[in-house]
């Protein structure tokens, strides 16, 4: 499959759009790391979803209070379905 001139400029665009992307925020680093502009931390807004999926993770977290080493190994690799009641 080929691009035509105008798909294979958008690709490029998108290219550099993550390439300029930081990876804590998300925002454009020419902008984000620009010292010049001043940014404000509003508060926080709970996401119930995320929520209930980190109290269900909660018994995944534990460790063992002798040893430190966690109780369920390898905890990151565990995916986690969160749905609607």
């Amino acid at each position: 499959m080929e691009f035509d001139d105008d798909e294979q400029a958008g690709v490029l665009a998108y290219e550099e759009l993550l390439d300029n992307q930081c990876p804590g925020c998300g925002g454009q680093l020419d902008e984000t790391t620009d010292p010049d502009v001043d940014w404000h931390a509003h508060e926080p807004t709970r996401c119930f979803k995320c929520d209930a999926r980190l109290q269900g993770q909660e018994p995944y977290m534990k460790v063992n209070e002798h040893t430190g080493q966690p109780l369920t190994p390898r905890v990151s690799a565990l995916l986690w379905e969160v749905t609607r009641k």
